[in-house]
């Protein structure tokens, strides 16, 4: 008679079991440590941005830009990095007197950013540079058309306008100078630098030896603005023009309003004595 045996009982595959629970237990340690690691790195870049700022505040520059410095190099990856490069730029220009270093830095942010506020401010303190500490002022009309090209619907256009004459003006070119002042009066002519840009078309013109015309538009100046900030140069202005028409006595009288409307400009003062002399050698 054959024997009947038990059939085998399975066995639980222990190990199986311990290879896939070791598994998901370092996954999940895995998760855990990319999680503290990202949240760390987050928390830190921001750290040091704030500990910037504070310093910054304090008037510690140097230490301010030590941790933002720290900061770009440690996360380059950080949403704080072209705040960082534009803080940079701001306390080389504004604080450490390394207009050189700061330029970098604004570029830096031109880089990264797109249409931002942030790029905007980096293009106008790039063109300040340009214009107030390196003196060159064909860079910073560069600037001035970039954004106007690129910025235009978030700008006032006529005020940038303005400054590309201006620099104009500055480098010596006043029949270009005069060209960007006519241009932005003609596309804005309510602007609220039409008087400025009037003032500064005479100015180019009396320096171009068109007395004549000067002349006119200072006087349609001081019609349609009668008090205003330039009026003292603008009447100067006239009183030139006078002299360079050989009207001394119009011009002597201008001086003499000149000196009742600003008593103790010294300026006038000599003026008013230059234009008797030349009276009286006239009458000789």
């Amino acid at each position: 008679m054959a024997l009947i045996t038990k059939p085998p009982i399975a066995k639980p595959a222990v190990g199986r079991k311990d290879a896939d629970n070791r598994r998901r237990c370092g996954a999940a340690i895995l998760t855990i440590i990319w999680l503290v690691g990202f949240g760390a790195c987050f928390k830190s870049d921001q750290a040091l941005f704030d500990g910037a700022e504070q310093l910054w505040l304090k008037d510690e520059y140097s230490r301010a830009a030590d941790k933002l410095k720290l900061l770009v190099a440690e996360y380059p990856d950080s949403a704080k990095v072209s705040q960082a490069y534009y803080r940079l730029g701001e306390i080389y220009y504004l604080n450490l007197d390394n207009p050189n270093k700061a330029l970098d830095y604004f570029i830096k942010v031109t880089k990264l950013e797109g249409k931002t506020e942030l790029n905007l401010k980096s293009h106008k303190y790039i063109a300040d540079i340009y214009q107030q500490a390196l003196g060159n002022y064909n860079l910073a009309i560069l600037q001035y058309q970039r954004i106007l090209n690129d910025f235009r619907d978030i700008i006032k256009a006529d005020e940038y306008m303005l400054n590309i004459g201006k620099m104009y003006y500055k480098k010596g070119a006043c029949p270009q100078a005069i060209i960007e002042y006519q241009a932005l009066l003609k596309e804005f002519p309510k602007s609220d630098f039409a008087l400025e840009a009037s003032y500064h078309i005479a100015n180019c013109m009396i320096i171009d030896g068109e007395a004549k015309e000067a002349k006119i538009i200072y006087e349609k100046a001081l019609l349609d603005y009668p008090e205003n900030k330039y009026k003292y140069g603008i009447m100067l202005g006239i009183g030139a023009c006078y002299e360079e028409l050989d009207q001394l006595e119009k011009a002597l009288l201008t001086y003499e309003k000149m000196r009742e409307a600003f008593p103790g400009k010294k300026l006038v003062k000599k003026k008013i004595n230059s234009a008797k002399k030349r009276i009286k050698a006239r009458k000789r």
